[in-house]
């Protein structure tokens, strides 16, 4: 009778991120049963999901066949991500997407350019939680790529350099903002007076009525 046949290594790996007792002495027919009762069970399918993004970056050279092929659609995956926000945020707030429509072309040449001058830019491109492209990410580095590879597609000035994480404040924005500071400044300079004035007057007739009487 042969032995039991072990686990292989990507069996292994995939039953200890769902949480195996004992991966690496498992067999292959348990870890298959294993898998195959949590691919059936709901509360194992955030993790089943979350594995897709996480297996490269908690196995990379297991998974290195499924990493170059990640690598060579990242722009494609990022133009479908890009306008399908723009889309989104055209119906919500069209002032937050900074990006017009997009090709192809110029996502290719702005990862391409983002690799070569910020090598691991992508690091964090994929979102476990989110279960795809993490936002942040393309606000951080490909907003400012397109604008130096592609311009016209930028719908606002932006810096050239990579951005803080977040949504930027546009030149409009930031212009209003300090134009109500000023505003609020003056009122409360204006608000100060007036009580300076009060007590001055208040003192004067005091002082005037202590004379009189």
């Amino acid at each position: 009778m042969k032995p039991p046949r072990p686990a292989s290594p990507k069996q292994r790996a995939l039953i200890a991120y769902l949480g195996h007792q004992s991966p690496e002495t498992a067999t292959s027919d348990e870890a298959k049963a294993f898998i195959n009762a949590a691919m059936e069970n709901e509360a194992y399918q955030p993790l089943l999901s979350r594995w897709n993004i996480e297996k490269i970056k908690l196995h990379p050279d297991l998974y290195h066949m499924e990493a170059a092929n990640q690598k060579s659609g990242r722009f494609t995956q990022i133009f479908e991500f890009c306008e399908s926000e723009r889309e989104t945020y055209h119906d919500m707030d069209p002032t937050y997407w900074p990006l017009k429509k997009l090709n192809l072309k110029a996502c290719k040449q702005a990862v391409e350019w983002l690799d070569t001058n910020y090598a691991g830019w992508d690091a964090d491109l994929y979102d476990a939680d989110q279960y795809g492209i993490n936002e942040k990410v393309i606000m951080t580095y490909f907003v400012p790529a397109i604008a130096n590879v592609a311009p016209d597609l930028i719908k606002k000035e932006r810096s050239g350099n990579p951005n803080p994480v977040g949504r930027q404040k546009q030149p409009a924005e930031q212009t209003n903002k300090n134009q109500r500071s000023s505003k609020r400044k003056k009122r409360k300079k204006g608000c100060l007076w007036w009580v300076v004035m009060i007590i001055v007057a208040w003192i004067t007739f005091k002082v005037i009525a202590a004379f009189i009487s």
